[in-house]
């Protein structure tokens, strides 16, 4: 019986909880490229494999993977090896 009332209070919290959910307000942010200043966008590789302008391998070096910065919604200064 004790199992029934706690599931019961479990499942009354977590239908609470998904109605609070959903009327949250999601607003889209734009992200201002400007804040990063003037560069010659980077055009070089940007692959796990052949990451950034040295061409590191961020796999035989450890990481997860290679990724653009410093925003990838705005053209790029370079890639970098990450594990993120």
């Amino acid at each position: 019986m004790r199992f029934i009332s706690s599931l019961a209070l479990g499942l009354a919290l977590l239908f609470v909880h998904n109605a609070n959910a959903a009327a949250v307000d999601l607003q889209e942010r734009q992200v201002d490229c400007s804040q990063y200043g003037e560069f010659e966008p980077y055009t070089g590789p940007c692959e796990t494999t052949n990451c950034g302008a040295r061409g590191r391998n961020c796999d035989a070096e450890g990481f997860s993977g290679c990724v653009g910065f410093p925003n990838v919604q705005c053209p790029l200064k370079g890639c970098a090896c990450t594990n993120f």
